[in-house]
């Protein structure tokens, strides 16, 4: 299935603001709730809570109710898998947002009707074209500096994929130095990038240093900035990539590169530049432009292949240096990050390989 979200502004009324506020504090006795009792289970959860909270909050609504308490148990879950905590607490904020399901919310012919804290509520937005056939699933109330916005979920069969072969597979190498370098021999240099991060980042840094509040406001309108060029960058880059003429598209598995970074396994220039990249960002963008178009997304194993070489396949420490590549058993030599990209079509070869095995013997 496709999921894609649209934000929809709304007026900025009292009775929306009061609706997330109140929110966060039914979040909140939920949580707290589940601490008490141990418990991440939804009828152990609503036993212990429900009526309780009713009559602490009893204008807000029922079904609201239960789509709150709904997150806090899938939050107490996540944390338990990603932290290994057997009791976690979970918090929120009004920036978090409400959710809302079917039975609270739905959108017709640009209206929208909104369970409140005053009862229904109904406003007029403009559809986003392209969406007419798709299915509207789930949606989220934000109050963002000083404005209101409804995030609505819609969802989609996603288009049958379609058959590629192996020289269809491109390989990708993201990096600091390079956004990416691709396995055709393409580069894109970050040199811009790393320029306008790096002048606000200076911005922010003489800000926090004066920690005054308009110096602090000063710092989320930077901050917010510098997220939106960011992911204006990656939107074009993985739509370049989404358009090309390749099927599949190999990328490394970087799930703990942030976290290697912080345990000092890399020099501190490294470390924060890493701490600030969005390399996780281009590939979900890459995933669901690639998907719209019966194209795949295929991850690999990132050790060695800076330091494998991709015409004979030695490894060695000393092949890379920087970001020049000499194999050291037959002597190729290449960009490093091409280098690199070349052995990740490899392994995105051998992956995609396995993925088109299984998918046959499951269909037959």
């Amino acid at each position: 299935m496709m999921i894609r979200t649209v934000k929809y502004e709304l007026p900025y009324d009292k009775v929306l603001i009061d609706t997330v506020n109140i929110g966060t504090e039914v979040f909140r006795f939920w949580s707290d709730t589940a601490f008490k009792h141990g418990t991440s289970n939804v009828n152990n959860l609503h036993h212990y809570g429900y009526y309780a909270l009713r009559k602490v909050f009893p204008s807000f609504p029922s079904a609201l109710c239960l789509t709150v308490r709904d997150t806090v148990i899938e939050s107490r879950r996540s944390a338990k898998t990603n932290k290994g905590e057997k009791n976690p607490v979970v918090n929120t904020h009004p920036s978090r947002g409400l959710r809302y399901n079917a039975r609270c919310f739905n959108m017709k012919n640009g209206r929208i009707s909104i369970s409140t804290v005053d009862g229904r509520k109904k406003y007029d937005v403009t559809p986003a074209p392209g969406y007419e056939e798709w299915n509207i699933i789930s949606a989220t109330l934000k109050i963002t500096e000083g404005r209101c916005f409804i995030h609505v979920q819609y969802e989609k069969e996603s288009p049958p994929a379609q058959e590629w072969k192996e020289t269809d597979v491109l390989g990708i190498d993201r990096g600091v130095k390079n956004i990416i370098a691709t396995s055709d021999n393409e580069i894109i240099n970050s040199k811009h990038l790393r320029s306008v991060k790096g002048k606000y980042q200076h911005m922010k840094a003489e800000l926090q240093s004066k920690g005054t509040r308009s110096a602090m406001r000063r710092f989320t309108k930077i901050s917010g900035k510098e997220r939106r060029f960011v992911r204006d960058v990656n939107h074009c880059i993985s739509k370049q990539l989404a358009e090309s003429g390749y099927g599949v598209f190999a990328l490394e598995e970087l799930t703990n590169i942030r976290k290697n970074a912080v345990k000092g396994k890399m020099w501190k220039p490294a470390r924060k530049m890493i701490g600030g990249w969005a390399f996780r960002q281009l590939a979900e963008f890459l995933e669901y432009k690639a998907e719209e178009r019966g194209k795949v997304v295929v991850y690999v194993n990132p050790k060695n292949t800076s330091q494998r070489c991709s015409y004979c396949g030695h490894t060695e420490k000393d092949n890379r240096k920087g970001s020049s590549f000499a194999c050291k058993e037959c002597g190729f030599s290449l960009n490093a990050d091409l280098n690199a990209s070349r052995n990740i079509a490899g392994l995105g070869i051998s992956v995609f390989g396995r993925v088109v095995s299984q998918g046959s013997q499951c269909s037959s």
